[in-house]
């Protein structure tokens, strides 16, 4: 059907309050999967002029004829591809507006949305926060709106960083880094001979060394000269069920776990960037949980481990596998992590 037909599925009129032809109305949670980029912004486009108060859809309507709409496409384009972004730099870049900004968020979310729907209720949310936009920026105002983020949206530098942002993460830049200063960990040894010791270590030596001579702490402090047999239970006893809270893991498991397949297959396809996925949401928390220090100076990438249950979701839907596990502190534990190819 056209999209002004589905307009008016969205919400049973368009434009001047006319009903759709239900005979070409598609089930409310009809599979969207494999609709192209540009079907997404029409169906944003045509969805949100929908969702518009009675009041402002004619003005809307007339706006689209008058030029509005193929600005509005060729800019809501560049933001689908910009959803790789962290939302600041989405801000600035295509906004000239803080990350805070109430426009920003309802564009931001809108688009993400829309890159990730699966169904045409999906679509219709999003289309949703795109109106609340256009609302908050004033109907009058909205032409001039777009047209200045579609020249932003144009400008090289911004498509140099939305570019950046779609490559796959380089594991080698993001390198483990040291997580405890050896001055704070040797005390009493001057600067030359820690040097020395670095030297004479090396990098992997010097961590094992450490590790090995850091006093047990938490639960190793409490198993350390428990026979063998007891203390293998409380360590079995505490690996099997590990809470799945937003506050200790974010959305880790909502968007990487291992019940997102499709959530990240249609990502990973409307975005064009490899997605990561767990496939043990309970051997994740044990690593993310087992690796949380590493992230006090910040995110930081950490080698997989062998036979580690996660995987890589390609744009074209091929798996591959998965070589690092990034963690990105936040709150009481991490706002997220994910495999990364």
């Amino acid at each position: 059907m056209s999209w002004e037909d589905q307009g008016r599925q969205y919400h049973m009129w368009f434009g001047h309050g006319t009903a759709g032809n239900k005979s070409t109305k598609a089930a409310p949670g009809s599979s969207v999967v494999g609709q192209s980029t540009a079907d997404r912004v029409l169906a944003l486009a045509y969805g949100a002029l929908a969702s518009l108060p009675t009041a402002h859809r004619g003005q809307a309507e007339a706006q689209y004829h008058n030029g509005t709409l193929p600005r509005l496409k060729e800019a809501m384009t560049g933001w689908l591809r910009a959803t790789a972004l962290n939302q600041a730099t989405f801000a600035s870049r295509l906004f000239g507006r803080s990350a805070d900004d109430p426009v920003v968020r309802s564009l931001h979310s809108a688009v993400l949305g829309a890159a990730t729907a699966t169904s045409h209720d999906d679509l219709r949310e999003a289309a949703g926060k795109l109106a609340r936009a256009m609302e908050a920026v004033g109907i009058q105002r909205w032409p001039r709106f777009v047209a200045d983020a579609q020249e932003r949206a144009r400008d090289p530098a911004t498509q140099a960083a939305i570019e950046k942002s779609r490559q796959p993460p380089d594991p080698a830049r993001d390198a483990i880094r040291p997580v405890y200063p050896l001055e704070t960990i040797l005390p009493g040894l001057g600067a030359k001979r820690l040097a020395d010791a670095a030297r004479v270590l090396g990098g992997a030596m010097l961590r094992q060394g450490l590790s090995e001579s850091r006093p047990p702490v938490g639960n190793a402090a409490a198993n350390a000269g428990k026979p063998e047999s007891t203390a293998g239970q409380a360590a079995g006893a505490e690996a099997q069920a590990i809470p799945l809270s937003r506050s200790r893991f974010g959305h880790t498991f909502e968007r990487h776990g291992q019940d997102a397949t499709e959530f990240l297959t249609n990502r990973a396809r409307a975005t064009g960037t490899p997605n990561g996925q767990f496939l043990d949401n309970q051997a994740a928390a044990r690593f993310i949980r087992e690796n949380l220090d590493k992230t006090r100076g910040g995110p930081v990438s950490l080698p997989i481990p062998k036979d580690f249950p996660a995987r890589i979701i390609n744009p074209d839907g091929s798996f591959s596998p998965a070589k690092t596990i990034r963690l990105i502190p936040g709150g009481k534990g991490v706002k997220t992590a994910y495999p990364e190819p």
